[in-house]
């Protein structure tokens, strides 16, 4: 996961480690025998503060999904803004490369 430092002017971002998640197996319908999985929140390091800090799913800015993770490099395969308004999610990403997004 990652999430956008607070300060407009500053364009960085932070890697999460190690979100908080809670996981269901889909017991009926379409997707029954399937998982959906809820990010309840995540801890980061504050490289400010020396600490690690825990942070609310309110506050990711996007996340990715690597289903071939090899604990050594991560290529996304889907990327997910989960704020959809007109100033945010995809829309904030095109303005920061100041390009468009198809």
């Amino acid at each position: 996961m990652i999430c956008k430092k607070k300060r407009s002017s500053n364009e960085s971002f932070w890697l999460i480690g190690q979100p908080e998640v809670e996981l269901k197996e889909i017991k009926k319908g379409e997707h029954k025998g399937k998982y959906q999985i809820e990010v309840l929140g995540f801890d980061y390091y504050n490289p400010k503060t020396g600490n690690v800090e825990s942070g609310g799913k309110h506050q990711i800015a996007m996340w990715m999904l690597d289903t071939n993770y090899d604990w050594r490099s991560l290529f996304p395969s889907q990327v997910f803004f989960p704020m959809a308004g007109a100033r945010e999610g995809w829309a904030t990403l095109a303005r920061n490369l100041k390009a468009e997004i198809d």
